[in-house]
């Protein structure tokens, strides 16, 4: 059993890291919306199935945070994207779709450190996103990634808190 789960959390490890752009590229505007909006509505997907089955009060309440603040980042995004005529994906991607089901099997706290080592990854890559986006020629992305760092910033920690509450990634 303990074999297992160690293998679905090395699926959901690798499931959430994402290869980011190089220094070198410049800024693609349809690329950092397409990617912010699919993290976000898995985001907030998964933050609802924490809040709702999360065995720890602090897993339920991160996933409650994460499920109000990426819709957020949602609306804003979207509204941002609908002026500059930005095609704005409505669904997950497929690996995030999987992340989900592997999720949904895990039982208990194993399922509080898989969605904890899964945020701490996702919010990784979407700081490390938005980070290029605020240095972007891309007036309106650039003010967006700018005003909403600090709260992707705030989520990683709290996300980074849990998972250093329930043992740590079982990677490092």
């Amino acid at each position: 059993m303990r074999t297992a789960i160690l293998v679905l959390l090395t699926f959901i490890a690798t499931s959430c890291s994402r290869g980011g752009a190089r220094a070198s590229e410049t800024f693609d505007a349809q690329r950092f919306v397409t990617a912010t909006m699919q993290s976000t509505i898995a985001g907030a997907d998964l933050g609802v199935m924490a809040a709702r089955r999360g065995r720890l009060p602090e897993t339920r309440q991160l996933g409650s945070i994460l499920h109000r603040q990426q819709l957020d980042l949602q609306r804003e995004l979207a509204a941002i994207a609908q002026r500059k005529h930005l095609g704005v994906p409505n669904a997950m991607e497929p690996r995030k779709v999987a992340l989900r089901e592997n999720l949904d099997i895990l039982p208990g706290q194993v399922f509080d450190r898989g969605y904890a080592l899964a945020m701490v990854q996702d919010l990784d890559a979407m700081s490390a996103s938005f980070e290029r986006a605020s240095r972007s020629n891309d007036r309106d992305l650039a003010t967006f990634a700018t005003q909403n760092l600090p709260r992707i910033r705030e989520q990683r920690q709290l996300a980074g808190q849990l998972l250093k509450q329930l043992g740590g990634s079982p990677f490092r």
